[in-house]
């Protein structure tokens, strides 16, 4: 009779910690995708934050800007687990993980090919989070903590300043093919 309790209380405790991690977990919904988001850009800028402002040596680097990479894709999760009922937020979605991916490509470049960095992290990677970040933010309202709301500013404003240039660029070859 005794052996029983011991069991039943091990029983029990993996139980409750089981439930507790269950409560925790976002829903792979259009709304846990922007929570998703939330922690994630929180997540790469605490890295970032703590990141040295020179490195040792390029794999440094290359070390440090993986993770900060990293943390949000892991935040985000795989995309084919969550049902989208926008599917403006679902595209939105995919081409936010393909510019992550694009800046994780970027990284192979550092101290290699400085061109071939910029295309990949900067214009393929950067440039299009801040677009996405930009109508997330307006669309859906994508909000960070506190203690990360002037990363959220500067990366808003980064987004729509890239939104106009490419409104300008398009009047612009539509004004020299017109």
């Amino acid at each position: 009779m005794k052996r029983r309790y011991p069991v039943v209380s091990l029983f029990l405790a993996i139980v409750l910690i089981l439930s507790f991690s269950a409560c925790e977990s976002v829903p792979k919904n259009d709304e846990g995708f922007i929570k998703n988001m939330q922690k994630g850009l929180e997540a790469r800028w605490k890295i970032s934050k703590n990141s040295p402002s020179t490195y040792n040596s390029n794999s440094d680097k290359k070390q440090n800007y993986t993770n900060c990479i990293n943390a949000e894709l892991n935040a985000i999760g795989d995309l084919s687990d969550y049902s989208f009922e926008d599917e403006e937020l679902m595209n939105y979605a995919i081409k936010y993980v393909d510019a992550l991916n694009s800046q994780l490509e970027g990284v192979k470049y550092i101290g290699a090919d400085d061109g071939k960095f910029d295309e990949y992290y900067t214009e393929n990677g950067y440039n299009n989070r801040v677009r996405i970040v930009y109508s997330l933010v307006d669309k859906y309202g994508l909000s960070v903590s506190a203690s990360y709301t002037d990363n959220l500013d500067e990366f808003y404003a980064a987004g729509r300043t890239r939104l106009e240039c490419d409104d300008i660029q398009r009047c612009m070859t539509d004004i020299i093919s017109g």
